[in-house]
């Protein structure tokens, strides 16, 4: 009896050093952004635990509520290991709160099961395109006041003086370390800002462009249609379509 208490403890223990070993694997991959991976992972994470004889107790006779839980706590860990990589709290706190509202929202267990695609899909988008782990504390603190201030027509001398930096030097180091010039960066934020904007709001086309701090709606439609290749409304229109 003893020995069949310890073999079933070892084998306990293999499972659950496993199960950590799966999931740090799914996580790590969303720290570094790479959505190919974290896909893989967390499939032979969920197919682990599925098979494992070490299963999560449910906390309710409610399947669908149960479900959702379990996306609430993989939104809280994505959530936590995105902080990793060094993306600015405010873009963290949007993503996790569109899907804990979405994950309220779910009716069918099917919708369960396909949101974590989404979400590994989401947050390893927001690493890549916003982590900012490999960047000098400066140039951390330049994407922060720019982003945080899209809406406003800042130049290359407001972000310097607010960084209480010569602009010149700034500007330099942007380039040295980003790849583009700080006035390009701005101008590529304004028009990403935009294409949310489109995306989520039937908001004007004049009120788009002062959101993202352009006031001559002209300059504007010219700016949006030189890097996405279509005028805002153009955009607009594929969207309805």
């Amino acid at each position: 009896m003893e020995q069949y208490l310890k073999h079933d403890l070892s084998s306990a223990r293999k499972e659950l050093s496993k199960r950590y070993e799966l999931e740090n694997k799914f996580l790590d991959a969303i720290t570094c952004g790479n959505q190919e991976i974290a896909l893989t992972a967390y499939q032979e994470f969920s197919a682990f635990v599925a098979s494992s004889s070490q299963k999560i107790s449910p906390r309710t006779d409610d399947t669908l509520r149960n479900s959702k839980n379990m996306l609430i706590v993989l939104n809280t860990l994505c959530r936590k290991t995105v902080e990793r990589s060094q993306v600015h709290p405010i873009y963290i706190d949007h993503i996790s709160t569109r899907f804990g509202k979405k994950i309220e929202s779910l009716t069918s267990q099917k919708e369960c099961d396909e949101l974590p695609i989404e979400m590994i899909k989401k947050y390893c988008s927001l690493v890549k395109n916003y982590s900012r782990a490999t960047y000098s504390e400066l140039i951390r603190n330049a994407f922060t006041f720019v982003n945080m201030n899209i809406s406003t027509p800042i130049t290359l001398k407001d972000v310097a003086k607010n960084l209480n930096i010569n602009a010149s030097y700034l500007s330099a180091q942007f380039k040295r370390e980003v790849g583009e010039t700080l006035t390009d960066y701005i101008r590529t934020q304004r028009i990403r800002s935009a294409i949310n904007f489109l995306n989520t709001t039937n908001m004007p086309i004049q009120d788009i462009a002062s959101q993202v701090g352009i006031d001559d709606v002209s300059y504007f439609s010219k700016q949006f249609k030189k890097q996405v290749g279509m005028s805002p409304m153009q955009y607009r229109k594929m969207l309805k379509q």
